[in-house]
């Protein structure tokens, strides 16, 4: 017989609560459940009432655990909203899904069409579909669903990189919303106060605006400043819906854009998270994101983090997180899949093209070296210009090695590195172009540094070799501009920066150069998807060819980007996807 050892039911003081009546012997497994708090008035552990709450107190107490009528009831109906989003999860070829006569649906593959309403249906919701698959539009046709239903889903406030503002609220917001009234929200702090004003039905804002302009939510490692405690311009209006738009730069909780960002979405009804990077290293990139799309279900990182991930640490006291933990991996997943649908191009855009990747190898002449050697060994250099360049930390020496490997350069009066030509990357990349390996192709090229755009740039512009840029400098219409001259065809190369690289389509391209990876796993797979997505099916293949010095750094650059990929699949199983529709 089993001994009943605790009793739970809806909080009766706190409705959002579930009161759980215990047996001290198992204190610590209530404790365990994320978001648990000991009331010491009322002498009784309270959760929130959520699905995962429930899970895990089934999972800590097992048969001990008795479910009073009333909390059984809700649960019952939870459950079963839960088992259809988890079937939607895997829902890509849009079955059970009917389309409504609006504009922009027509146009809507099946698995956007069963995006759309899995977001109609969950509320707050992610899309992790990689990258090219046309996530905006699922999101907006997600809204349209909920809109057709008699849901009010405005006033809208999509959040995006200052460079994607324009085409949100010129090309994609009136395919599904032709009649709303959009407000761009951007320009001198005068005009930027008028864009915020009421009786707009959709208001689309840069993550650094929100920062300027909203309150911020609290964090228990950050202590908030008078004036981030205070309304400002952006919460005087009562959101209905919120779209993050790549929601990865939120992934960081202490960062005051991600704070504004949870601070405008608690009372809004659809919360819709846009990433097709959502882990930069571990799942521990999740939480911040999670906590935004359901605060409820995902109260406390610590929590999240003891419960879900498997964590060690290093002789010096240093946390590493190594993934998931496998003991409450299926709890984790249970409730993950459905907060987010994930699509892969593989999957469900099978007419896109084969990607074929090439190495090019590039020597370091003996004068570089030199000084790539001294740096790797005692963190100092002396370049030929004369100047001494020195690292002040083992992070600091890998930026100033990938620097000194790609090309010449001196110390400016602050002590920073100015990259210069010669540069060996270039001169080879070059050499390849003037003896015709690229005749015939439009080209994508890719840098990490700016620096190494804007040397390559002049040079081109020297060879008389017609190019467009895009860099973080470069926004608004003069993006466009750039983004439509290589589109048309008008120009042969479009040199990109990580900055000016988000958010673009260039699907006239076939071959994509790489000059300097990014360290960043996000960064690097969305480099590569601005070429490879829905349009490049016109072409055979597309082409990746990196350029790397050999036996340097940007050889152990590789292997790492692989495994921070490998820890991404623990989470968003793509192949399990694949196999699946196999």
């Amino acid at each position: 017989m089993t001994t009943t050892l605790a009793r739970v039911d809806i909080d009766p003081d706190k409705p959002d609560r579930i009161a759980v009546w215990s047996d001290y012997r198992v204190k610590d497994a209530v404790k365990a459940v994320p978001g648990a708090k000991w009331d010491a008035d009322l002498r009784r552990w309270t959760v929130p009432r959520t699905w995962p709450s429930c899970i895990a107190l089934r999972r800590q107490l097992g048969d001990a655990l008795v479910i009073e009528p009333d909390l059984n009831a809700w649960a019952t109906d939870v459950r079963d909203e839960k088992t259809a989003l988890r079937d939607l999860h895997t829902n890509v070829d849009g079955h059970c899904v009917d389309p409504v006569d609006r504009p922009g649906f027509d146009s809507l593959y099946p698995f956007q069409l069963a995006g759309a309403f899995a977001i109609s249906v969950a509320e707050s919701y992610c899309l992790f579909d990689e990258t090219g698959c046309g996530k905006s539009r699922t999101s907006l046709a997600g809204l349209a669903y909920a809109q057709s239903y008699g849901i009010e889903i405005f006033p809208l406030l999509i959040v995006a990189p200052k460079s994607m503002l324009i085409t949100w609220a010129r090309d994609e917001v009136p395919r599904y919303f032709p009649d709303a009234k959009v407000s761009v929200v951007s320009g001198t702090p005068s005009n930027l106060k008028k864009a915020m004003e009421p009786g707009f039905d959709v208001y689309v804002a840069s993550y650094d605006t929100i920062r300027r302009y909203s309150r911020h939510a609290a964090y228990p490692t950050v202590k908030l400043t008078e004036d981030e405690k205070l309304d400002k311009e952006l919460n005087k209006i009562s959101w209905q819906s919120i779209i993050a738009d790549e929601i990865h730069r939120a992934k960081n909780p202490a960062s005051k854009q991600t704070r504004a960002l949870w601070q405008l979405g608690q009372n809004a009804r659809f919360r819709i998270g846009l990433t097709g990077t959502p882990m930069q290293d571990t799942p521990e990139d999740l939480w911040s994101i999670l906590r935004f799309i359901s605060p409820d279900e995902y109260p406390t990182k610590s929590a999240y983090v003891d419960r879900f991930l498997r964590v060690t640490y290093n002789v010096w006291g240093g946390r590493e997180i190594h993934g998931l933990n496998p003991t409450n991996e299926a709890e984790f997943i249970n409730n993950l899949e459905t907060r987010y649908r994930r699509v892969t191009k593989a999957a469900v855009l099978k007419f896109l093209p084969e990607k074929v990747y090439e190495t090019r190898w590039v020597e370091l002449p003996s004068r570089m070296r030199k000084a790539y050697e001294s740096m790797k060994k005692v963190m100092v250099s002396e370049l030929e210009s004369g100047d001494t360049l020195a690292a002040k930390s083992v992070l600091e020496r890998a930026g100033r090695l990938t620097q000194l490997a790609n090309a010449s350069g001196e110390v400016d009066a602050d002590g920073n590195y100015k990259m210069a030509l010669p540069s060996p990357k270039i001169d080879a990349f070059m050499e390849d172009v003037l003896d015709g390996d690229f005749d015939g192709q439009q080209v994508v090229v890719f840098s990490d540094s700016r620096q190494l755009v804007d040397l390559l740039s002049e040079v081109m512009t020297k060879k008389k070799i017609g190019h467009v840029c895009i860099t973080g400098s470069v926004v608004g219409d003069d993006r466009q501009k750039a983004m439509d001259t290589f589109q048309n065809g008008d120009v042969q190369f479009i040199l990109l920066t990580r900055a000016g690289g988000e958010g673009i389509t260039l699907t006239t391209a076939s071959t994509m150069v790489g000059l300097i990876r990014s360290w960043s796993y996000i960064v690097h797979r969305q480099s590569e998807d601005r070429v490879h997505r829905i349009g490049s099916e016109r072409h055979d293949s597309i082409n990746y060819i990196d350029y790397i010095v050999e036996d340097t750094v940007e050889e152990g650059q590789i292997a790492r980007l692989n495994a921070k990929g490998e820890r991404a699949q623990e989470v968003l199983r793509d192949e399990d996807l694949i196999a699946l529709l196999r």
